[in-house]
């Protein structure tokens, strides 16, 4: 039976480094069995730059409608994609991207349902505690957004939206 492993990497857990491994690898991961499909980013990631993953546009498919980076309106388009890409390998098949991670729980249950006749789907969570992640999140608004606030007032004001991965204990609540 055939693997289908989505790699849903939080922010700031290492996903663009993994990506990059597994399209610099592309050719031996073939040699074990497994196929990271080279589809959206992977030419970048081969060349070691920092991509949103091999499945972003089917992750970002997934998200719902008001989210900014939703490309729901393509989810059926980009699922069928997906689905005739899985079938015409015979390997194992490994996707990724963040998005995944920031897709609602009922709508990964669509997409893995969406997918269920191709093979076993294996969603592949990778995460990071929670205060470092946060600390993570404040570094990162200070470099990539200017951000003036001292650490202590950022914290003071936070109130979860400014880090929705926080909230991701809630894939394992019953």
């Amino acid at each position: 039976m055939k693997k289908i492993i989505i790699h849903c990497g939080m922010p700031k857990t290492g996903s663009s480094a993994l990506q990059v491994q597994l399209a610099q690898s592309h050719d031996t991961l073939l040699k074990h069995g497994y196929d990271y499909l080279q589809t959206g980013d992977f030419k970048q990631a081969k060349e070691g730059r920092i991509t949103s993953g091999n499945g972003a546009g089917l992750a970002r498919a997934y998200l719902p409608p008001e989210h900014p980076a939703s490309l729901a309106p393509r989810r059926a388009e980009l699922t069928e994609k997906f689905h005739r890409l899985i079938a015409g390998t015979e390997h194992h098949v490994i996707r990724s991207s963040e998005f995944f991670s920031a897709t609602p729980r009922p709508l990964l249950g669509e997409l893995c349902a969406a997918l269920a006749d191709l093979g076993e789907v294996q969603l592949v969570f990778f995460v990071r505690e929670q205060l470092n992640a946060l600390g993570s999140t404040y570094i990162q608004q200070v470099k990539r957004h200017m951000l003036t606030q001292f650490p202590d007032e950022y914290f003071a004001d936070w109130d979860g939206s400014k880090s929705p991965m926080m909230g991701y204990n809630a894939y394992f609540r019953p």
